[in-house]
């Protein structure tokens, strides 16, 4: 019984002390990326502007293969929606909430039945006249909830991987794309 005593302190002493480490980190948190690609900005724009664009980088499909994507209503612009649902994923929607300046497409993530949701942006910014930056990011304040905060100071190490992949996905697309249309380029598939 006294084993289980003490046994049972360093529980709670172990709960405590990872309970006021958590109370410690940022109530904000926030997974951020950018990428340089080799195109003109409106051009990264005017294809990011359209959601049924968006499948065709993100990283998503690449977890659950069974992914089914839907668009109740408009896919371009202020309210555009899509959402997607699979066998191994729970149902899921991004929907853009507005449109800033022709560069930045701010949106908002629901899952969970809309219990769970982070807001966020994607932003192009022009560097000449046929280079740009997008810069995608997703946020979140999570509050007082030691336990969100904990898992919030994960999320970059865990969620940025895909982040990356998808811009890196999103830069062949689109230099592709622009090659393409530009120079007259045939793409034949095999």
């Amino acid at each position: 019984m006294k084993y289980l005593k003490i046994l049972l302190a360093i529980v709670a002493a172990l709960v405590l002390a990872i309970m006021v480490y958590a109370m410690t980190l940022p109530g904000d948190i926030s997974i951020s990326r950018s990428i340089k690609i080799n195109v003109p900005q409106s051009y990264a724009f005017d294809y990011l502007y359209d959601l049924k664009n968006w499948e065709e980088w993100t990283t998503w499909k690449e977890f659950d293969s069974t992914l089914v994507y839907s668009y109740p209503g408009k896919t371009e612009g202020e309210d555009a929606k899509q959402k997607w649902n699979g066998e191994h994923s729970e149902a899921a929607s991004l929907t853009f909430n507005s449109i800033s300046n022709q560069d930045k497409i701010n949106f908002q993530l629901e899952w969970n039945k809309g219990e769970t949701s982070f807001s966020g942006y994607i932003k192009t910014k022009s560097i000449d006249e046929t280079h740009t930056t997008i810069e995608w990011v997703h946020y979140k304040n999570v509050g007082w909830n030691p336990f969100m905060r904990l898992l919030g100071s994960m999320l970059d190490n865990v969620m940025g991987p895909n982040f990356d992949k998808g811009l890196s996905n999103l830069k062949k697309k689109l230099e592709l794309k622009y090659n393409v249309e530009t120079k007259n380029i045939n793409v034949v598939s095999n």
